[in-house]
């Protein structure tokens, strides 16, 4: 009898272990699902750490963290976000499976579903690549722009028919999205589809029904 009991708590010690260091690392959110709408965020991940701790944020940009607990019994995790507004939705139902990890819980009446997966490297957002000098390809198309620099502080320098523009710049947190907001007399706003790489740059956009495309090759200086 000593025998039986010792081998299930040995069992459930082992268990409760593996569990455990499931979780711990670094994740990736794959999608996250609001009842039947996707709003994955753009290159959402977060850490868990041994000491019960995590990080959190979007690409190389660093936007929540604080304590966690997790429950390995009811596989419920609990995050308490230093950074964030206060959570009242309670915990996340957590289920494993491999490499990849899946939670769920009820907001606002609507069922809420993330999916991650282990993460392997940095993670970099369109925002960490978008950083620096870029200059275009070819003639402008219109309305585009020559050449482009975009700061960390999200103030760009531009360049269009051959006179100089400010602005400012903002990536959607939801898709490829770039909005740059010119500094005119009344600030003018365009919307480009972004497509974004270590060495080269896509813009995309719509004027008057038709569609235009401008794509830029990064650069260490201005021309």
């Amino acid at each position: 009898m000593q025998v039986k009991v010792l081998v299930i708590l040995m069992m459930a010690l082992v268990y409760f272990n593996a569990s455990a260091q499931s979780l711990i690392g670094r994740w990736e959110v794959e999608k996250v699902l609001v009842g039947k709408e996707e709003m994955t965020p753009v290159r959402k991940w977060v850490e868990f750490k041994k000491d019960r701790t995590f990080v959190g944020g979007n690409g190389g940009i660093i936007n929540g963290g604080g304590i966690y607990q997790f429950d390995v019994a009811s596989h419920k995790l609990l995050l308490e976000d230093e950074l964030a507004i206060k959570d009242e939705f309670g915990p996340f139902e957590v289920n494993f499976l491999n490499d990849r990890m899946e939670w769920k819980r009820q907001e606002e009446g609507m069922q809420v579903k993330v999916f991650l997966r282990k993460a392997v490297g940095r993670l970099q957002a369109p925002w960490d690549l978008l950083l620096g000098l870029w200059i275009l390809e070819g003639d402008p198309e219109s309305g585009g722009l020559e050449e482009l620099y975009f700061r960390w502080d999200h103030f760009y320098k531009g360049k269009r028919n051959g006179e100089r523009l400010y602005g400012y710049w903002v990536i959607h947190a939801h898709k490829l999205e770039l909005v740059l907001v010119e500094k005119t007399e009344g600030l003018e706003e365009r919307v480009y589809e972004l497509e974004v790489s270590q060495k080269e740059m896509t813009l995309s956009w719509e004027e008057e029904g038709q569609r235009f495309k401008a794509v830029y090759q990064r650069a260490t200086s201005f021309p």
